[in-house]
């Protein structure tokens, strides 16, 4: 698996976002105040993956391409405590 992008919104894509960003992704179609925060540039990449909140902004929703989706699922996991899964 290659540079995996990631779009990230909602009320959580701050911090999901730096942690993201820590462990190597590459953040696309951050907001200005992301890309502010973290020095990113503008990219217009697609995304494989989307990180966003869930209807009731209790957890997030992390959908895109099933590898690149699970790598970035396994790092929320593991960093995010105590995390809440829904299968």
């Amino acid at each position: 698996m290659g540079t995996v992008n990631v779009r990230v919104r909602g009320i959580y894509a701050t911090a999901i976002s730096k942690i993201l960003y820590d462990k190597g992704f590459n953040i696309c179609h951050a907001s200005k105040k992301i890309k502010e925060r973290f020095g990113l540039k503008e990219t217009l990449t697609p995304p494989n993956v989307t990180v966003k909140d869930l209807e009731h902004r209790q957890g997030v929703l992390v959908i895109g391409d099933y590898e690149e989706a699970k790598a970035v699922y396994n790092v929320l996991k593991e960093t995010v405590k105590p995390p809440i899964t829904y299968v």
